[in-house]
């Protein structure tokens, strides 16, 4: 398969849920830099790279609505390897865990996160509505046009 030099792997996006949990394969940070999971911070990408026995957690778009916005979600991607790298010739193996309450639980902005400086961004709704409502919207997806 010819794969174009600078193909992502998965476009820029972030998570619907509460948090990922993410065990990332340490065969995707070559000798050659970076690839695989990359973390938009502030405009730019920057590679996450895999350490042993470390777990990466992304908060997803849910901790926004439960933080009023003052967690805001992690917008990532996942790059492929330079074409010369030894890691464009290895199958990759990473392991990611999505976490969120039930899907009929009713959700809301904590009330630790509102007052009057911060009065709620966000109406009461079901777990369920607020991922039929990402998958709708395709969450931060929309921004993020590679």
């Amino acid at each position: 398969i010819k794969v174009p030099e600078g193909k992502l792997r998965y476009r820029a996006h972030s998570d619907y849920s509460g948090f990922t949990i993410l065990l990332q394969d340490p065969s995707d940070f070559g000798p050659g830099g970076g690839s695989g999971l990359e973390i938009d911070i502030a405009g730019a990408w920057v590679p996450v790279q895999p350490k042993k026995g470390a777990l990466v957690v992304n908060i997803g778009d849910l901790f926004e609505l439960w933080t009023n916005d003052r967690w805001r979600s992690t917008p990532h991607r996942v790059t492929s390897p330079r074409l010369r790298d030894p890691a464009a010739g290895k199958s990759r193996l990473t392991a990611m865990l999505f976490s969120g309450p039930n899907l009929d639980s009713v959700i809301s902005p904590i009330d630790t996160c509102v007052d009057e400086k911060h009065p709620s961004r966000y109406g009461s709704m079901t777990a369920a509505q607020h991922m039929a409502d990402m998958w709708k919207t395709k969450s931060k997806e929309a921004r993020y046009k590679p």
